[in-house]
């Protein structure tokens, strides 16, 4: 499958993204985000998807913006070579050699 969902705790949430995630995958991902509950944290490992589709990052997106309203706090760790086509400002502040995207809930400073 290309996405998989691992879960280390009642709050706690990774999906990782495989090699390809085409936009026939748009309802898992849409359904996996939309299920997971408010005040939990989830990261987003896409960092060994070679192709994720456009219609994919436009759900992850808006997940990203909305999760505030559920107190969700969202990190995407994507790879550093190549441009997986996000268009959410990247960086890597602890030198961890991949880009991450971090969404803080508006109760929480960073």
């Amino acid at each position: 499958f290309p996405v998989t969902i691992l879960v280390s705790d009642g709050q706690k949430y990774l999906i990782r993204l495989r090699k390809d995630v085409s936009f026939l995958n748009k309802p898992i991902v849409k359904r996996t985000l939309e299920e997971v509950p408010e005040n939990a944290y989830v990261l987003i490992d896409a960092s060994r998807a070679d192709f994720i589709d456009k219609d994919i990052i436009e759900v992850i997106e808006d997940f990203m913006k909305h999760a505030g309203l559920k107190n969700i706090e969202v990190e995407i760790k994507l790879s550093k070579s190549r441009d997986q086509g996000f268009s959410i400002p990247l960086s890597d502040p602890l030198g961890h050699g991949y880009s991450t995207i971090l969404a803080v809930p508006h109760s929480k400073s960073v």
